[in-house]
């Protein structure tokens, strides 16, 4: 099961859009707390999204591009994958449940 998840997580990494792939931390950041967002309103948003929101911000600030472009990618890949997690856990339970 664990193998599963990180093949899918490092899978989900390399399959970043090309438009993502070619955005700004600026955009970058943008979509990302979009995202984040969206699995807060969920109850599932991460606690190292926000972290890596804030630093991605604070490279940006320091004009540090490569940087706050790595942290930027980050955060959204995590804020993606909550918001995965959250739809996810929407039907998962169903299957632990004893007698259905």
């Amino acid at each position: 099961m664990m193998k599963t998840v990180i093949k899918k997580s490092l899978l989900l990494s390399l399959s970043l859009s090309a438009a993502a792939a070619f955005a700004g931390p600026a955009e970058t950041l943008e979509r990302a707390s979009a995202i984040y967002e969206q699995a807060l309103a969920q109850e599932h948003g991460w606690s190292v999204t926000q972290p890596l929101i804030d630093e991605a911000r604070e490279a940006m600030a320091a004009g540090d591009e490569d940087r706050a472009q790595a942290l930027a990618d980050r955060a959204l890949l995590t804020a993606e994958q909550s918001l995965k997690q959250a739809r996810d856990e929407k039907n998962a339970w169903q299957a632990r449940v004893v007698g259905r």
